[in-house]
């Protein structure tokens, strides 16, 4: 004899199921913390309007800004004035679905000094979770971006 679906044998095994997902979820978010939160480059989690969700310690030490005073910022007011356009445009492009992601340098605004970095920018596909992620490295030592030139190249 075959047990109907609410047997207390199937649903004991579905609650099982149920908790093994979320201990493997919780282990999985909590590996993405630790990764976010701990790595050695810049990383910005923006939401769909490109505005900063949360950044890491190493982005707040390169900008020089601490994460409260990033959060809900565009992205692009970090850019330097004279990358913006560029930097707008690329952002559409993700944002229409044109490309999955872009790579470039840019010279960004800090508080004190503008430090170039390059970033890359990837739109995330999952239709629960619209967010997209930034990752940059200073390119420059933290020199002011005055005497750099702007690469404009992007992958």
């Amino acid at each position: 004899m075959r047990a109907s679906r609410d047997t207390p044998s199937t649903v004991g095994a579905d609650e099982t199921e149920r908790s093994r997902a979320e201990a493997t979820l919780r282990g999985s978010e909590e590996g993405f913390r630790h990764a976010f939160e701990h790595a050695p480059m810049g990383i910005l989690l923006l939401g769909p309007d490109v505005r900063i969700q949360r950044a890491n310690r190493a982005i707040c030490a390169m900008l020089g800004y601490a994460e409260e005073e990033l959060l809900g910022r565009v992205v692009t007011e970090l850019v330097h004035p004279a990358d913006r356009g560029e930097s707008e445009r690329l952002h559409d492009r993700v944002h229409s679905g044109e490309v999955d992601e872009i790579a470039a340098e840019r010279r960004a605004i800090r508080k004190v000094i503008s430090p170039r970095v390059t970033g890359q920018l990837q739109r995330r596909a999952t239709p629960i979770i619209a967010s997209r992620v930034t990752i940059a490295a200073s390119s420059s030592s933290l020199q002011p971006s005055v005497t750099a030139g702007r690469s404009g190249r992007t992958m």
